[in-house]
């Protein structure tokens, strides 16, 4: 992200249009677009749900010999 985007009226905007492109790469039309999927590719509905609840939230989770207060 271009520094001026940085420092911007909202300083979390950059991560804000980080995440943004984050979702649209993901999106399974631009794959196809991109050739990352073949063009007869159907997604999984639960699937979907379930990697992008695993992607957002189990991999972030401390590691459990972590006895810090969050700070890991």
């Amino acid at each position: 992200m271009p520094p001026l985007l940085r420092t911007g009226a909202s300083p979390a905007f950059h991560e804000g249009m980080a995440e943004v492109a984050n979702m649209a790469c993901g999106m399974v039309p631009y794959l196809q677009a991109t050739g990352v999927l073949p063009r007869d590719y159907r997604a999984n509905a639960v699937a979907v749900l379930l990697n992008d609840h695993i992607a957002r939230n189990i991999l972030k989770q401390p590691p459990q010999d972590c006895n810090c207060t969050g700070r890991c």
